[in-house]
């Protein structure tokens, strides 16, 4: 025989109270991430401001001008905190330096992802970028980014035909390649046209805030 339970107003009202007691209590877990995500984000912006303002640049042995440089704001991973694009074709980098960088923002510090010699791309918010190259043919190189850590993945070479690899520098076919890409970027395309500005106090101020 089942017990027909009775609960008063009072009873109600307290089992209410309590419920929505720990609803506030619950509200800063869900308030605290975005908050200090935008933190991250406004930290991150002031420490590549500094950055640029430098006056030169070690550069993968080269020494280049910071004022003759351009950036750019990018979204590789998929956090809310961007990278920085560097390029510096014309400020004193040669070929064999590279002419674009990716850096990073970690512990209070902007740090060295990548070395891009002729060109970058990436497939926003998905942890993917690509660098490439020419060297006895065109070589393109896929990389997952997590945090300031890269890790290549795929590669893509063209000389009269084109070749694919994975990881390891193994063969595999284009199938293979495509798949496997589209695995990791999720499907999105490629940001091939990058908007880059010139290093100035000015657009450093507009575009890094």
């Amino acid at each position: 025989m089942k017990k027909k339970i009775n609960l008063s107003r009072r009873s109600l009202g307290a089992i209410f109270m309590i419920f929505a007691l720990v609803l506030t209590l619950a509200v800063p877990a869900f308030s605290v991430e975005p908050v200090q995500a935008a933190s991250k984000k406004t930290q991150a912006l002031k420490a590549y401001s500094k950055f640029l303002s430098k006056s030169t640049l070690d550069w993968n042995g080269a020494r280049v001008k910071v004022s003759k440089c351009k950036f750019a704001l990018v979204y590789v991973d998929r956090d809310s905190v961007p990278e920085l694009l560097v390029d510096a074709l014309s400020a004193g980098s040669y070929y064999a330096a590279g002419y674009f960088k990716l850096y990073g923002y970690k512990n209070g510090k902007v740090v060295d992802i990548a070395t891009a010699r002729d060109d970058f791309t990436y497939y926003k918010k998905s942890g993917v970028f690509a660098t490439r190259s020419f060297l006895r043919g065109e070589i393109w190189g896929y990389n997952k980014l997590s945090g300031t850590k890269s890790t290549y993945f795929l590669g893509k070479f063209t000389n009269l035909r084109t070749q694919y690899n994975n990881a390891k520098f193994q063969n595999i076919s284009k199938s293979t390649f495509n798949r496997t890409l589209k695995k990791y970027t999720k499907g999105k395309k490629a940001v091939k046209h990058i908007k880059t500005y010139a290093n100035t106090k000015a657009n450093r101020k507009k575009y890094l805030k």
